[in-house]
């Protein structure tokens, strides 16, 4: 009898699920009733146009994949997951998907004067002798603490045909062939086709933050239109799946740079080899700070690398404020995509091979102040 009731059990289970499937319908919702003035009885259509915002949605299915060689070249699947929960199943509807998003803000920010300004630091408060500061319970005179500013995936059926409407903002994809969606539990995965471009790849080291490089391949959005964002994207190195990425929007004409994952050959190291300041305190006659570091990139693979390696200096809007610095070998670039203080330095590497930089800063700043 045990036995029996276990399989009982099974075909119970699913049988409620495949109630819950079709019987979503059934929830509460809104109705709408139209009042038509007919003269003479005979057959008649309506036409309903409504908004379902947060009911429906639509969003890009995308596959990124590199293939690597003496051209490397950058191929983009695309097509869209539309998922809908109007409280009805949609059955052979005509599907119309639009790049466009009527809930985005329609008008842009605005932004308030900003003043700046120096001060003297504040002289350090008095400690009060032990047994008065012991015998008060109430916490006043104690030294204040900083504050801080605040699924079910179903297959479209082969052989998908649709066309694109990229005139006026925007643009608009129409499938000729009718889709069925229930609501609620389906997602209708929808596959368009595939786009190809040259891309350039190359290692990318920010040895202050990881310990390995990464591939990443430079390309320009000369598609048919802009690319929408995607939180999770499947991304292939010669066939190969390597890593999952968020894709931000691209536009037209918009160059990109898109992550293909670690080369844990690619072995980076930052060491600082010196660090001293002047006299510390609230207050004193003259300071200065000196750092000296040492990175260095190693090449543990079989191939040669063009290599993009990061790093950066302080910098200062005041001229109180002074800030030197040196590196060898030069740096290839100073204050990269217009970000002060972020250096960068190009170089190939050979299999085998490793390279050694050395970062000199100095930060002098005068009497009575207090370095931030």
């Amino acid at each position: 009898i045990e036995d029996q009731l276990e399989d009982l059990a099974e075909e119970l289970k699913e049988a409620e699920q495949a109630l819950a499937a079709v019987a979503v319908q059934d929830a509460n919702r809104y109705y709408l009733v139209v009042a038509v003035d007919v003269t003479q009885a005979g057959p008649g259509a309506l036409e309903l146009n409504y908004f379902t915002s947060g009911y429906a949605s639509s969003q890009p299915s995308y596959e990124w994949h590199l293939t690597t060689g003496e051209t490397s070249e950058l191929e983009l699947k695309r097509g869209f997951d539309v998922w809908q929960a109007t409280g009805e199943n949609w059955n052979g509807v005509d599907l119309t998907i639009s790049t466009l998003q009527p809930g985005e803000r329609g008008t842009p920010s605005h932004i308030n004067a900003l003043q700046r300004w120096l001060q003297d630091p504040r002289p350090e408060p008095k400690m009060r002798n032990q047994d008065f500061a012991a015998s008060d319970d109430s916490g006043a005179g104690l030294l204040a603490q900083p504050i801080v500013e605040p699924v079910i995936m179903e297959e479209a059926a082969g052989g998908v045909q649709w066309g694109a409407d990229t005139s006026g903002p925007g643009a608009s994809y129409h499938f000729s062939h009718p889709v069925s969606i229930a609501s609620g539990p389906d997602i209708l995965k929808l596959e368009m086709d595939s786009l190809t471009t040259e891309a350039e790849v190359l290692a990318v080291a920010v040895p202050m933050r990881d310990e390995t490089a990464y591939r990443v391949a430079k390309f320009t959005n000369d598609f048919d239109g802009d690319l929408l964002g995607s939180a999770r994207v499947p991304m292939f190195v010669d066939g190969k799946l390597v890593t999952f990425s968020k894709f931000e929007r691209l536009a037209v004409g918009q160059e990109a740079e898109l992550g293909f994952g670690a080369l844990h050959g690619l072995r980076l190291t930052r060491n600082v080899l010196q660090k001293s300041e002047g006299e510390r305190g609230m207050i004193s006659r003259s300071n200065q700070q000196q750092e000296v570091v040492e990175i260095s990139v190693e090449n543990l693979t079989g191939e040669t690398w063009p290599l993009r390696l990061m790093d950066r200096v302080p910098y200062s809007e005041q001229e109180e404020l002074e800030i030197s610095w040196s590196a060898a070998p030069s740096v290839s670039e100073e204050n990269v995509d217009k970000q002060r203080g972020i250096l960068a330095w190009e170089f190939d590497l050979a299999p085998g091979a490793d390279r050694l930089i050395r970062l000199e800063t100095t930060l002098s700043w005068p009497e009575g102040k207090l370095l931030r």
